[in-house]
């Protein structure tokens, strides 16, 4: 039996409403509220490490925005960097508990829109500059799922 190796954690809905909101008046065609996520971890071998249920909160503030993925590539997007101690440490008992990130580090942040138009890095971040954002935001429901 194949084992799960991606681990994510869900935007307040109410909080992801009100992003959605914020960025489709920018016109930026961006995630629906139900997308928005933190990806804790991501183990591409899946492994069969079993997990006892979380059902914690957790909290991040926005420091930035950037651009990341491979340009034009599938998962090319454009983000809100986060500061999210209490994430960065979920992901530490992730790596405790015996699974292996795909990435050197945890670089905490949530996807606005994948594929980015040309002018959506430029409105996200006048949208973040204008500081209309909530100041923190909101993470939970903690799912286990195959890397895919």
């Amino acid at each position: 039996m194949a084992g799960k190796g991606y681990v994510g954690l869900d935007l307040d809905i109410d909080q992801a409403k009100e992003i959605q909101k914020l960025f489709k008046i920018a016109g930026v065609d961006c995630l629906t509220p139900s997308q928005f996520h933190v990806t804790v971890m991501q183990d591409e071998s899946n492994p069969e490490i079993d997990l006892l249920s979380n059902d914690k909160t957790y909290t991040a503030k926005i420091t930035g925005v950037e651009r990341l993925g491979k340009p034009g590539g599938e998962w090319e997007a454009i983000v809100l960097l986060l500061d999210a101690p209490e994430i960065q440490q979920r992901h530490k008992e992730l790596v405790n508990a015996g699974f292996k990130h795909k990435f050197d580090d945890l670089k905490c942040h949530m996807s606005i829109v994948y594929k980015p138009k040309d002018t959506d890095e430029d409105l996200i971040n006048l949208v973040f500059n204008l500081g209309v954002l909530p100041e923190e935001l909101t993470f939970g429901n903690e799912q286990l799922k195959v890397t895919v």
